[in-house]
Protein backbone atom coordinates (compact mmCIF):
# COMPACT_ATOMS: atom_id res chain seq x y z
CA UNK A 1 0.00 0.00 0.00
CA UNK A 2 1.43 3.37 -1.04
CA UNK A 3 1.78 6.12 1.55
CA UNK A 4 1.76 9.90 0.99
CA UNK A 5 2.54 12.85 3.22
CA UNK A 6 0.18 15.86 3.19
CA UNK A 7 2.93 17.97 1.56
CA UNK A 8 3.32 15.51 -1.31
CA UNK A 9 -0.43 15.28 -1.74
CA UNK A 10 -0.63 19.05 -2.00
CA UNK A 11 1.64 18.83 -5.03
CA UNK A 12 -1.01 16.71 -6.75
CA UNK A 13 -3.57 19.54 -6.81
CA UNK A 14 -3.33 22.43 -9.28
CA UNK A 15 -5.21 25.59 -8.30
CA UNK A 16 -5.80 28.63 -10.50
CA UNK A 17 -7.79 31.82 -9.98
CA UNK A 18 -10.35 33.39 -12.32
CA UNK A 19 -11.07 37.09 -11.87
CA UNK A 20 -11.79 40.40 -13.63
CA UNK A 21 -8.89 41.75 -15.70
CA UNK A 22 -7.99 44.71 -13.40
CA UNK A 23 -8.29 42.94 -10.06
CA UNK A 24 -5.31 42.02 -7.93
CA UNK A 25 -5.88 38.59 -6.42
CA UNK A 26 -3.97 36.90 -3.64
CA UNK A 27 -4.30 33.26 -2.65
CA UNK A 28 -3.09 31.74 0.61
CA UNK A 29 -1.58 28.26 0.62
CA UNK A 30 -4.46 25.76 0.81
CA UNK A 31 -4.57 22.96 3.36
CA UNK A 32 -4.83 19.37 2.20
CA UNK A 33 -6.11 16.99 4.87
CA UNK A 34 -6.23 13.20 4.73
CA UNK A 35 -8.95 11.29 6.60
CA UNK A 36 -6.44 8.68 7.73
CA UNK A 37 -3.73 11.04 9.04
CA UNK A 38 -1.03 10.32 10.18
CA UNK A 39 -0.95 7.16 8.04
CA UNK A 40 -1.75 9.07 4.81
CA UNK A 41 -2.45 5.93 2.82
CA UNK A 42 -3.73 6.22 -0.73
CA UNK A 43 -7.07 4.79 0.44
CA UNK A 44 -7.78 7.89 2.57
CA UNK A 45 -10.10 10.69 1.44
CA UNK A 46 -8.57 14.10 0.78
CA UNK A 47 -10.13 17.45 1.53
CA UNK A 48 -8.66 20.71 0.21
CA UNK A 49 -9.41 23.80 2.31
CA UNK A 50 -8.98 27.31 0.97
CA UNK A 51 -7.19 29.46 3.56
CA UNK A 52 -7.77 32.84 1.94
CA UNK A 53 -8.55 34.41 -1.41
CA UNK A 54 -8.62 38.20 -1.67
CA UNK A 55 -9.74 40.47 -4.53
CA UNK A 56 -8.79 44.15 -4.11
CA UNK A 57 -11.93 45.18 -6.03
CA UNK A 58 -14.27 43.12 -3.81
CA UNK A 59 -15.48 41.13 -6.81
CA UNK A 60 -16.16 37.42 -7.00
CA UNK A 61 -13.20 35.08 -7.28
CA UNK A 62 -13.48 31.47 -8.36
CA UNK A 63 -10.84 29.02 -7.20
CA UNK A 64 -10.57 26.30 -9.84
CA UNK A 65 -8.65 23.14 -9.11
CA UNK A 66 -7.87 19.88 -10.83
CA UNK A 67 -7.12 16.64 -9.01
CA UNK A 68 -4.20 14.53 -10.26
CA UNK A 69 -2.99 11.08 -9.29
CA UNK A 70 0.37 9.89 -10.57
CA UNK A 71 0.41 12.78 -13.04
CA UNK A 72 -2.98 11.88 -14.56
CA UNK A 73 -6.12 14.04 -14.24
CA UNK A 74 -8.70 12.19 -12.15
CA UNK A 75 -11.76 12.64 -14.36
CA UNK A 76 -13.98 10.84 -11.84
CA UNK A 77 -13.29 13.52 -9.21
CA UNK A 78 -14.83 17.01 -9.25
CA UNK A 79 -12.86 19.18 -11.71
CA UNK A 80 -15.04 22.27 -12.21
CA UNK A 81 -12.96 23.93 -14.93
CA UNK A 82 -15.81 24.00 -17.46
CA UNK A 83 -18.52 25.61 -15.31
CA UNK A 84 -19.49 28.86 -17.04
CA UNK A 85 -20.31 31.60 -14.54
CA UNK A 86 -19.29 29.48 -11.57
CA UNK A 87 -19.45 31.48 -8.34
CA UNK A 88 -19.50 28.71 -5.75
CA UNK A 89 -18.54 25.08 -5.76
CA UNK A 90 -19.67 22.78 -2.97
CA UNK A 91 -18.34 19.23 -3.38
CA UNK A 92 -20.65 16.81 -1.57
CA UNK A 93 -20.60 13.14 -2.50
CA UNK A 94 -19.26 13.88 -5.96
CA UNK A 95 -21.78 16.65 -6.76
CA UNK A 96 -20.58 19.82 -8.45
CA UNK A 97 -23.44 22.30 -8.20
CA UNK A 98 -24.20 25.86 -7.18
CA UNK A 99 -27.06 24.52 -5.07
CA UNK A 100 -29.30 27.58 -5.28
CA UNK A 101 -28.69 27.76 -9.03
CA UNK A 102 -28.55 31.56 -9.11
CA UNK A 103 -24.76 32.03 -9.10
CA UNK A 104 -24.66 33.92 -5.79
CA UNK A 105 -22.73 31.32 -3.78
CA UNK A 106 -25.82 30.43 -1.73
Amino acid sequence: MRSFTPFLLLCLVAISLVSPANATITQGTPLLISTDYPLNRSVGNLTAWNISTFNNESGNVTNIYTWYRNGVVMASLPNPTTESGLVAYYPLDGNTLDYAGNNDAA
